[in-house]
């Protein structure tokens, strides 16, 4: 297999994904290429015209329990092998000079994967693949669906408690 040839063919196929995609080296997790979609989405968390990101970057562009749990997401994406599965989470998403309610209704489904670095010439370098999409409308939506199911349930017990409690008169 002609690897110029090879590395060309996954440029282009990841500058034309669907979704948010952008490759990190493993070793020390600086970007390698991120789509267009990746630059404009990392444009407005990081505010670098670039739009140039680190993995930690990333990462720290999502709503995390502590520290800590970042760290442990982190580590599992590093040590992660060819052929392993992938990692994957969804989360809300931080974003800078958006208010709190707002940001919390930006909720993104994230893949990281373990691959090879497609540049030419270079052999064996270990790369992360990672996909991103953004999935507020989904989350939005069944938040919606779970709020009218509980307002539905409170006018059925109402009801309930209508019937079975005589009319005073």
């Amino acid at each position: 297999v002609d690897e110029g040839k090879e590395a060309v063919c996954g440029s282009y196929m990841l500058e034309r994904a669907p979704s948010t995609s952008m490759l990190f080296l493993k070793e020390d997790g600086g970007i390698i290429q991120q789509n267009t979609m990746a630059k404009q989405h990392n444009r407005r968390i990081t505010g670098n015209p670039a739009g140039d990101v680190t993995l930690r970057g990333v990462l720290e562009g999502f709503v995390w329990e502590d520290d800590q749990e970042l760290e442990t997401t982190l580590e599992k994406i590093h040590d992660m092998d060819l052929g392993q599965g992938a990692v994957v989470f969804e989360r809300a998403a931080k974003l800078p000079n958006v208010d709190e309610e707002t940001a919390a209704e930006m909720w993104w489904k994230m893949k990281f994967e373990a691959t090879l670095d497609p540049t030419p010439g270079v052999k064996e370098r270990g790369a992360i693949l990672v996909s991103g999409q953004d999935i507020s409308e989904q989350r939005n939506a069944q938040a919606d669906l779970l709020r009218m199911s509980h307002q539905q349930e409170q006018l059925f017990a109402e009801m309930a408690h209508e019937l079975k409690t005589p009319l005073h008169c």
